[in-house]
């Protein structure tokens, strides 16, 4: 008589997946060694551990044997979480196809631990392909996190263009979040992403509806957020959208004076554009725009006007001071 061998625990089939022995695993379920649902101390199944290492065989046949796809580990994340989380567009589309209606949409809008759902997680992390899968089952994707974020919101903070154009058809392009802060605002702001993929964003909003003259609840405009970044590209589409360069915040401060303030490349763009000189701009563009003038000095004429320029330093300053008698091409020398 062969000796029958004792179930493997739950804990250690885990393990045993975890460590890429998937198909040791899927050989024991068979022989009914483990349970299709097994899971760890946390929560973490054995459909969790397949679909993060992206084993598509062996997360295929747990589907097929019926191993819950809503089981939740200790913080909350289901295997379908995952599945979204890696953009695993073939997985996701097999376990919607497994799924009721009613559990798609229920999936599609649960909650987890960090205030958002599937749409937000794969919206941040630039899986176009899942997001148009999640839209086949809810036409609306404007539901927001807890920090009032939709998924469009976080497509374009994390500058996910092609997450942006997908939520485009599937959500409202003027949505605020809680500071009243536009898709169009965060992406206008965004660093680090090459001028082609800002502008192509910028573009796909405006012609989506983005209001361009939109602001938020601190009174800044879309222009005001693009004037904070080292370059002049987010600042020129705005411009050529209409956007006023002379439109003030709460506190009065226009995004000439951002510019100036983050020492942008914009400054000589937003002058073409007619911005007002304010005596705020006059106090404080000789102490952040001096080293980048004095870099642009090559005759005693050029000298001569920063020295004019810094003259008018004093906080006090007023409408009579050299700076303000300035025409705005003679100040283009600055820059």
């Amino acid at each position: 008589e062969v000796p029958i061998s004792p179930p493997i625990p739950d804990e250690d089939a885990v393990l045993l997946c975890e460590k890429g022995n998937d198909e040791e695993v899927l050989d024991l379920l068979r022989q009914d060694k483990v349970s299709i649902n097994a899971q760890d101390k946390e929560g973490t199944s054995l459909l969790h551990v397949c679909v993060k290492l992206q084993r598509h065989k062996s997360t295929a046949y747990l589907l097929d044997k019926g191993a819950n796809i809503a089981c939740a580990d200790c913080y909350g994340k289901t295997p379908f979480f995952e599945a979204c989380r890696y953009g695993d567009c073939a997985t996701v589309s097999n376990m919607l196809e497994r799924m009721t209606g009613d559990e798609r949409r229920e999936q599609i809008l649960h909650r987890y631990a960090f205030g958002g759902t599937v749409v937000h997680e794969a919206a941040a992390r630039g899986h176009a392909g899942v997001i148009d899968l999640l839209s086949s089952v809810r036409e609306s994707l404007d539901f927001a996190n807890d920090e009032g974020h939709t998924p469009l919101h976080l497509a374009c903070m994390k500058g996910r263009i092609s997450c942006m154009r997908v939520l485009l058809r599937h959500a409202t392009p003027n949505m605020a979040d809680e500071e009243g802060r536009t898709p169009l605002m965060l992406l206008s702001e965004i660093r680090g992403l090459p001028e082609s993929e800002l502008k192509e964003g910028q573009r796909a909003l405006i012609e989506a509806g983005a209001a361009v003259a939109a602001q938020d609840k601190a009174g800044r405009t879309a222009l005001h957020h693009a004037a904070t970044q080292a370059s002049a590209d987010a600042v020129s589409t705005l411009l050529d959208a209409g956007a006023d360069p002379n439109t003030s915040d709460n506190v009065g401060r226009g995004p000439l004076l951002v510019a100036i303030r983050h020492r942008s490349a914009a400054i000589p763009l937003l002058l073409g554009a007619g911005a007002f000189i304010s005596e705020e701009i006059a106090s404080v563009a000789p102490h952040y725009l001096y080293k980048r003038a004095a870099l642009r000095i090559v005759n005693k004429r050029k000298q001569c006007l920063v020295h004019t320029v810094l003259m008018a330093r004093h906080p006090r300053v007023g409408r009579d001071s050299p700076f303000h008698s300035l025409p705005n091409d003679l100040l283009l020398l600055l820059f």
